[in-house]
């Protein structure tokens, strides 16, 4: 097999196309609306109106751990801008998310291009991460992270034509693209590390004044772009650093913001596993064979590693570790061409990971399209707008933020912010919310029966939404025997104060 010029295969560009359609069609029905989106979103109107980041979703949540500064502003920005012009809404707030996650891939086949992989090698990163599971459920649920890689790899591709074209204006171009990254969410950090080692390691290797004032280029571009937002959002770096690491006005959870971003403790989806084992696997023979390896896979493993020493998730985050596992793998079979059975047996490995893809994938949409009915956006708009007055204040599940809010009301989280009895108090004082809007049956019942005790409520209706058929049913029930829980629908209840 030849290397070629990095082309991406018409073919290629045809599966990515109807991929992209498919999941713009699916993007009101899966998946439902959820904390992050919906905090999200209502930081974004917030900001709209009146230019400050507070989520009036939830001011209690800001009230003890304040973490809507913490994000930066590029990301609010970009969904202001889809407010602007189509509207608020659940697809308004999503479609950003989902092309910066589509645009990225062709990004990264770029970055593998230039590190010389062959053209066999990079078809496979386009289609595992074009099926990854996580990558794709976290750029269909309107959180910022596929905008911060979209910038990370432009700015790994600028970096690596730095290093080959000696040109300032690639460093240019990875300073201002890492500076957005960081400005989208200080997640993105532990995918920045590796690049910056990379440029560390570059300029030793040719430590010359102008590759020297190259690499700081890149360091100041990033620092003066982010301290635009430190000086900006919170005053200085003395109050930034107090932002983060600083102990709340009530130790309730987490010792500091920081302390709830940053963990040891590891949860890895068990889909994932095979794709570590085989990493794992052939990483061992890299370094038995002593396996030369180009930088691109040096800074995939430097972002590798900090991902599993530093970032606390709970599966979605995997977004910012599988893409960097896929590309380590493309770089380890570059490098046994010349061993046919390594070779080989990696790429019946990659195979085996494609189908797994590719099969999680058809389960889970066979799924949302069996119970699609039952996540009807209109018929819930309809219900919604017809049995709570506009102009009300509701509290309840964030499944119906965007309806109670698109009805002419407001809305807060029933189930999130400070202790229950200090959030009763102030939703029936302060707030003084007018309705309840919950799922039946309730998804925090522990919860609701504290808003029941603490005053008579009057259920004045119903949110119902068509059943499911007899075969989602029973791969419903197949599905729970194996732990897998199907999420519910729109089916809910109303309950006036």
């Amino acid at each position: 097999m030849t290397v070629d010029s990095g082309k991406i295969p018409v073919w290629l560009w045809v599966i990515w196309a109807l991929a992209l359609v498919y999941h713009l069609l699916t993007i009101d029905i899966s998946p439902m609306p959820w904390f992050d989106e919906t905090y999200f979103a209502s930081m974004t109107l917030h900001f709209q109106k009146t230019g400050e980041f507070m989520p009036q979703i939830g001011p209690m949540l800001e009230y003890y751990y304040p973490q809507s500064k913490a994000y930066g502003p590029a990301y609010f920005l970009v969904i202001a801008a889809s407010f602007k012009v189509f509207g608020f809404g659940m697809i308004q707030m999503r479609i950003p998310a989902l092309l910066f996650g589509f645009f990225s891939i062709p990004v990264v086949y770029k970055i593998l291009g230039l590190s010389n992989i062959q053209a066999g090698f990079r078809n496979f990163v386009f289609v595992l991460a074009l099926f990854d599971p996580i990558y794709l459920q976290n750029i269909h649920s309107g959180r910022m992270d596929s905008m911060a890689l979209f910038f990370a790899f432009g700015g790994i591709y600028f970096l690596l034509k730095g290093f080959s074209q000696n040109s300032f204006i690639f460093y240019l171009g990875c300073g201002l693209s890492f500076g957005v990254a960081l400005l989208t969410t200080p997640r993105i950090a532990v995918s920045l590390i590796g690049p910056v080692v990379a440029l560390i390691l570059f300029f030793f290797s040719k430590p010359t004044t102008k590759q020297f004032f190259f690499s700081l280029s890149v360091a100041i571009l990033i620092a003066a772009l982010y301290s635009i937002w430190v000086f900006w959002g919170f005053g200085g770096y003395q109050e930034a650093y107090q932002y983060f690491f600083g102990k709340p006005k009530e130790v309730l959870y987490f010792k500091s913001l920081a302390d709830g971003y940053i963990s040891y403790k590891k949860y890895i989806p068990v889909f994932q596993i095979p794709v570590l084992i085989i990493l794992g696997v052939f990483i061992s023979l890299t370094v038995y064979y002593r396996r030369a390896m180009v930088w691109i896979f040096w800074i995939s493993m430097f972002n590798l590693v900090a991902f599993y020493t530093m970032v606390n998730d709970t599966g979605i985050y995997s977004i910012f570790s599988m893409p960097w596992a896929y590309i380590c793998l493309a770089c380890i079979g570059q490098s046994f061409t010349t061993f046919v059975f390594q070779e080989k047996l990696l790429k019946i490995g990659m195979i085996g990971l494609v189908v797994l893809n590719i099969s999680i994938f058809t389960l889970k949409n066979t799924v949302i399209w069996l119970f699609a009915a039952s996540r009807d956006t209109e018929i819930v708009q309809k219900q919604v707008s017809q049995l709570i007055p506009k102009g009300s204040r509701v509290i309840g599940d964030e499944a119906y933020y965007y309806f109670v809010m698109k009805a002419g009301s407001d809305f807060q989280y029933l189930d999130r912010g400070a202790s229950t009895p200090q959030r009763i108090d102030y939703h029936k004082n302060q707030y003084k919310y007018d309705y309840i809007i919950v799922r039946n049956p309730a998804a925090n019942p522990f919860e609701l029966e504290w808003y029941f005790k603490s005053q008579t409520h009057k259920e004045v209706g119903s949110i119902i939404v068509p059943r499911s058929g007899n075969t989602a049913q029973n791969l419903s029930s197949l599905l729970s025997k194996i732990k897998i829980e199907v999420p519910k629908g729109y089916e809910g209840k109303i309950y006036k104060r």
